[in-house]
């Protein structure tokens, strides 16, 4: 393999892109290895080349990778709705969280209403238990001798 052969193989995708031999100052290097060909591409087709060179230079070096990676996931995105681009993602993603929000509120409801029907539940058996005892007490005292007009006493008489 000779050296312009060598030189080819090693281009990154934006001098492959521009038919230009990639040097050791090349800025969008490690940004578009060869292999990232499809990525610069979106990214040239929406920024141009200056542009992004612009865009990257513009940022501290600790946010360059990030800012490449903002950059191809736009271009990607612009690619595949052209018109809205991520405008159109906003969009789908505030109408799931605006359905998810109205499902959480029903199932708030939902609880709130099952916990008053809990309560209403409780407080009526607890009300029926208290009927039973005090009817209970009423009706049949256990040890108390009660005398029937007459002069008959309770205990003589016989349940029908």
């Amino acid at each position: 393999m000779n050296a312009n052969m060598l030189m080819f193989v090693a281009a990154c995708a934006a001098c492959k892109h521009q038919r230009k031999e990639c040097d050791a100052n090349c800025q969008l290097a490690p940004y578009f290895p060869s292999n990232r060909a499809e990525d610069f591409q979106n990214v040239y087709r929406l920024f141009g080349v200056d542009k992004t060179i612009e865009f990257i230079n513009c940022v501290p070096d600790d946010q360059k990778e990030k800012t490449v990676e903002t950059l191809i996931l736009e271009a990607r995105i612009r690619k595949e709705n052209p018109v809205h681009g991520c405008l159109a993602i906003e969009r789908k993603l505030r109408a799931e969280i605006e359905a998810h929000e109205n499902e959480l509120e029903i199932v708030r409801n939902q609880i709130s209403l099952c916990k008053k029907m809990a309560t209403l539940q409780r407080k009526d058996y607890q009300s029926e238990e208290e009927l039973d005892r005090s009817s209970l007490a009423l009706a049949s005292p256990s040890d108390a001798r009660f005398t029937m007009p007459g002069g008959t006493s309770g205990d003589q008489i016989a349940d029908p």
